[in-house]
């Protein structure tokens, strides 16, 4: 395996307002289905103008449980990976895309770090892909990102908490480039 010169993970969970929000919109959610299944089966009044059966209701909650589980999982699990080693940058941002690319030395004509300003050249935070632009995006923390111009006139922007030791190690990358 080849030394690395960079390596960064960043994670979704790492963003607290996500939790936040998260919260929120299951108290918004779940509250009052449990209030209509107390209502309903316990005090035994119907929910509503037209109630569900007691069975139907207990499903919908369950199948609501299971979303909003599974919904939290798929947030929880959200990562972005890159790291840089002798032949060429390697990112994977999951579950978009499960498996790591490459960036080949040869690939990129140039990059530069910018400050992450513009939604649309970003798409915002998450992964993007803009197919008239011919650029994807991937940020998940920070402010910066690295934005390379790669050989096809491709654009490829990867958020970044490290700016300058991501900078460092692809100028070594490019300078062992330069040298072959």
């Amino acid at each position: 395996m080849a030394r690395r010169y960079f390596e960064e993970i960043q994670l979704l969970r790492q963003n607290r307002w996500i939790w936040y929000i998260l919260i929120v919109l299951s108290a918004l959610l779940i509250i009052p289905f449990l209030y209509g299944m107390y209502t309903q089966l316990i005090t035994g009044e119907p929910w509503g103008d037209e109630p569900m059966s007691d069975n139907g209701l207990i499903i919908f909650l369950c199948a609501l449980l299971l979303s909003w589980a599974m919904i939290t999982w798929l947030l929880y699990s959200i990562r972005l990976e890159v790291y840089i080693d002798q032949d060429g940058v390697h990112y994977k941002f999951f579950p978009n895309k499960a498996s790591w690319n490459v960036i080949t030395k040869r690939d990129i004509i140039s990059y530069e770090i910018r400050r992450t300003r513009n939604i649309l050249e970003t798409g915002g935070f998450g992964y993007h892909r803009n197919f008239f632009r011919k650029s994807q995006s991937m940020v998940i923390r920070g402010s910066k990102h690295i934005r390379f111009m790669l050989s096809g006139k491709h654009k490829l922007l990867i958020g970044t908490q490290n700016p300058e030791e991501f900078d460092r190690a692809l100028r070594r990358l490019l300078s062992n480039h330069l040298t072959e």
